[in-house]
């Protein structure tokens, strides 16, 4: 599951700020032992510095909640997911509320 939101304008909000991405990654007990956890974490954090310079927006801040099949999908899954989750917003089909 990915969440975006621009940045949150502050008084020392700078140029790089506006141009640079934020992640955040939720991975819960749920999911396993602390190993388990972190190997999710390593595999979500090596799809998103693939993919965010790429297709993420400048200047907004970045979730991943992680699932259990984060453990177990191939990784080119992977990052086609998280591509899909990256331009959907953008994409024409998409509703807004």
């Amino acid at each position: 599951m990915l969440q975006a939101a621009p940045t949150a304008e502050t008084a020392s909000a700078s140029l790089e700020s506006a141009t640079s991405f934020r992640y955040g990654l939720v991975v819960t007990k749920k999911m396993g032992n602390a190993v388990t956890r972190n190997r999710i974490k390593r595999r979500l954090r090596a799809c998103i510095k693939s993919l965010l310079p790429l297709y993420g927006k400048p200047g907004y801040d970045y979730v991943l909640v992680a699932r259990q099949a984060a453990l177990i999908l191939p990784f080119a899954v992977m990052l086609d997911d998280l591509k899909q989750a990256l331009v959907w917003p953008d994409s024409p089909t998409a509703t807004k509320k």
